[in-house]
């Protein structure tokens, strides 16, 4: 409770995200324009788009090479392992999606397929991230908003903070997901690192995030843009404020820091400068047991309800209190209003508030 009481912000801002209003208008979406082809044709389309092709039905069969080091085949078939293998109600927002890309630039359609074939060569974690990923690039932030007055001469000072209160989730999301790879993702990658566990580095993004995902929403209630995926596997983590130096982990958790890799925070200056820990910790643990996120989840509730004082559910406190940090009154309300005040388009609303103060 003290770790969310550090928090300036109201619970609706922390405890929602943009993800979940893009969600709902592609869904608003498909009820005001019905997906009438076939999910096979919007992905013909959307392929023969990015690659140029001469005519849509080449798509099925065309193998191509993306740019940005990502993998080449054929890009027809693994949009349908994608689909086939994500829930039933993902389906058709996942086709609204792809249906909305179709007005992009060939460059981003062509990087899209390729994250998409890559993902279907791999694990269901992937695939749930490549969906959420197709949801935040399709969907700019501005559709998601809710606007309660459309910028009308006659509104009331309660309906311009309304829309000041909506255009605030933008940058709130923005600081949630770079303070969550400040806390979380880049001192586990730094781990893995200098340790020389390079699969594990590589499965802490896509894998480790589930964990963390989860307990921080367990905990102090916070969403983020990416949901965790209960029945992943546990991987990709570790207990790393055990294991790396303590002048490392203030700079790594420092709020100045936020949006920086670890190797620009701790001053990777040269190629031969290598991550230090100052002690090995268990990998795919992190302080609660589980072979699966949902199992680590429950072990923590009945940590908590039974057992106050367990250490697990104390050794947690460092961490959420560091991501609280990014939202404490110095820290959060200034990269707000700094936002805010940078879009012409909230000028009028913010004039209204500011003279009835």
């Amino acid at each position: 409770a003290d770790v969310r009481g550090s928090i300036c912000f109201v619970s609706e801002l922390m405890s929602t995200c943009k993800l979940e209003q893009k969600v709902d208008f592609l869904d608003n979406k498909i009820k005001t324009s019905t997906l009438n082809e076939p999910f096979s044709t919007t992905i013909e389309r959307l392929i023969t788009s990015a690659f140029d092709l001469p005519q849509r039905h080449s798509a099925c069969s065309f193998w191509g090479s993306p740019p940005g080091g990502l993998p080449s085949g054929n890009f027809y078939n693994g949009f349908i392992n994608v689909y086939d293998n994500i829930a039933a109600w993902q389906r058709p927002i996942l086709h609204a999606a792809f249906r909305e890309m179709l007005f992009f630039e060939p460059d981003n359609l062509m990087i899209m397929c390729g994250l998409v074939l890559q993902a279907s060569r791999e694990c269901n974690a992937r695939k749930q991230f490549v969906f959420e990923l197709a949801i935040s690039r399709c969907v700019p932030d501005t559709c998601a908003t809710t606007v309660v007055g459309n910028g009308s001469e006659n509104m009331t000072v309660e309906q311009h903070k309304t829309e000041i209160f909506e255009a605030s989730r933008v940058p709130i999301d923005d600081i949630k997901d770079k303070a969550f790879r400040n806390v979380f993702l880049e001192p586990s990658e730094m781990y893995f690192r200098s340790v020389g566990d390079y699969v594990m580095e590589g499965d802490v993004d896509v894998h480790g995030s589930n964990i963390y995902l989860a307990l921080l929403l367990e905990t102090i209630h916070v969403k983020l843009n990416r949901s965790p995926l209960l029945s992943d596997e546990v991987k990709g983590v570790c207990e790393f404020d055990k294991a790396l130096r303590k002048e490392d982990m203030e700079q790594l958790w420092n709020p100045d820091n936020l949006g920086k890799n670890w190797e620009a925070i701790i001053g990777r200056q040269n190629t031969l400068l290598w991550p230090t820990h100052k002690t090995s910790v268990e990998r795919n643990r992190f302080y609660f047991p589980g072979n699966s996120v949902k199992q680590v989840v429950d072990n923590f509730r009945k940590s908590r309800d039974n057992n106050h004082n367990h250490a697990g559910v104390r050794s947690l406190k460092p961490y959420l209190q560091a991501f609280a940090n990014h939202f404490s009154e110095d820290r959060g309300i200034e990269r707000v209003c700094n936002y805010l005040k940078d879009q012409d388009s909230l000028l009028k609303n913010l004039n209204a508030v500011f003279a009835e103060i």
